[in-house]
């Protein structure tokens, strides 16, 4: 995916321009909230803007979030429940696939498990717990806008699930205005200054538009997510339904029951989104490990009790064991499908690793330009985000043809302008793919800088124009 690309680079440019706008290739860029921009961007100044740390704020959360889950466990059960609660989501391959990725799933789940957390500790009539949820549901609608919106419908839910009366809700208008403190600022200087510019990016297209429509080649059906579990999070899928079943039924104040509703939630109302991919449910894979964790660890406990023999146990374990890798086995391809460069329309995410070293070899050795850097390859699909974050300097798509077709995507993939309107007396820096150089005429002077087995690098001149 381009995503992680487009927030490294976003957080490449805000240690150079304004850490209040996020801008992609220079330009205000609305598509998200900043507080994942905000921590790689402080990361980036601190160590430098490599991969590793593009990537170690999701990184670093999932940490985070196998350690508070551990711990809010073992405050509230056992060792045991909470050390079953760890296996369970340190080998759940779809949580484990956006700690990897440098995106905003797995800050997302962290904020939303602390903000759950804060609804279990309200439920234990530990007013703490509301000032927890709001800053965790204020850190997560700066992470990830509109799909923070399952934390107010959990609390409405819990409400009325648990029974809550008004001395839970003492503290509800403190909370908002908290809240409201905490993520007003940014918005509102960004309305201000923008205006509407602002709010049609960053509600109309990706939000409502996501909400109601499939986009960006996204096709999927209602039960797109039955199969993200099957393939993401075996065996323990096959305990999700009874281990949900029996929170739901829980009636005691340990917060097991709070988790499954946050749960399902998530995958209902993620379902009930248009536009679906795999790691929008990434939030509720800590929530099901802990109620997969309570439900297993009762379970074991009964058979325990039932063959006490070392030999019993240890047979139990290991067809645990098998049952756990012929799963995974079996859905290993579906896995890779799942996860693979090719979207649900047929279109292939382009392999960038050798634009990415030709470019880092280049700019580490001289000095690129001013920009900004033309980009010339095939269509429909363009590795822009890769070709910005190496150059460090903007870049614009060309095409040698004025009769340029519409974009295919979006403007991080195919969005170019004729190569003729951009070049002129003055060189200028191009880099192509060497399949298409070939059709560079005649008449345009290209000095070659740089190449390798599939990209060159170079000065390109217009031809000198007759007095």
């Amino acid at each position: 995916m381009w995503d992680e690309g487009i927030y490294a680079e976003i957080a490449r440019e805000m240690l150079h321009h304004s850490w209040l706008v996020p801008t992609w290739n220079y330009q205000p860029w609305f598509e998200k909230p900043p507080l994942l921009f905000w921590l790689t961007a402080t990361l980036f100044h601190v160590f430098g803007a490599t991969e590793f740390w593009s990537r170690a704020v999701s990184a670093f959360s999932g940490v985070a979030t196998v350690a508070v889950l551990h711990r809010f466990i073992l405050r509230r059960f056992d060792l045991a429940t909470a050390w079953i609660s760890t296996v369970i989501l340190l080998s759940t391959f779809g949580y484990l696939h956006v700690c990897r990725a440098g995106e905003m799933d797995s800050l997302l789940a962290l904020t939303e498990t602390l903000a759950v957390i804060g609804l279990a500790q309200v439920n234990e009539r530990r007013q703490s717990g509301w000032l927890l949820f709001w800053l965790a549901f204020a850190a997560a609608l700066m992470t990830k806008g509109g799909a923070s919106v399952v934390l107010p419908l959990t609390l409405a839910c819990v409400a009325i699930v648990e029974r809550w009366r008004t001395e839970h809700l003492g503290r509800l208008m403190f909370g908002i205005l908290l809240f409201l403190a905490a993520v007003a600022p940014w918005h509102l200087a960004m309305w201000h200054r923008f205006g509407t510019a602002f709010t049609a990016q960053y509600l109309s297209l990706h939000v409502l538009e996501r909400a109601s429509s499939q986009i960006e080649g996204h096709h999927t059906h209602a039960w797109y997510y039955l199969l993200v579990l099957l393939v993401s999070a075996p065996p323990w899928v096959l305990l999700y339904p009874s281990s949900l079943v029996a929170a739901l039924r829980e009636r005691s104040r340990s917060g097991v029951r709070i988790f499954a509703v946050f749960a399902l939630l998530v995958l209902i109302f993620f379902t009930l989104v248009q536009t679906r991919l795999p790691h929008y449910i990434a939030p509720a894979y800590p929530a099901l490990s802990l109620v997969a964790a309570v439900f297993l660890a009762r379970s074991l406990r009964q058979l325990f009790a039932r063959w006490q023999s070392s030999s019993s146990r240890a047979g139990i374990l290991l067809a645990a064991a098998c049952l756990w890798g012929g799963m995974v086995i079996l859905t290993g391809h579906a896995r890779k499908e799942l996860h693979s460069p090719r979207m649900s329309n047929g279109m292939v995410t382009p392999d960038t690793h050798e634009l990415a070293a030709l470019l880092k070899r280049t700019s580490d050795s001289t000095r690129l330009g001013d920009g900004p850097l033309l980009l010339w390859t095939d269509p429909p699909i363009a590795p822009i985000t890769t070709a910005l974050f190496y150059s460090r300097m903007p870049v614009q798509q060309v095409s040698l043809f004025s009769d340029v077709p519409q974009p295919l995507i979006d403007e991080y993939t195919w969005n170019p302008v004729p190569l003729a309107n951009q070049i002129g007396d003055r060189p200028r820096l191009l880099l192509a793919q060497k399949s298409v150089l070939a059709q560079l005429p005649s008449d345009i002077a290209f000095a070659p800088v740089t190449s390798s087995e599939h990209w060159e690098m170079g000065t390109i001149v217009a031809p000198a124009r007759q007095p």
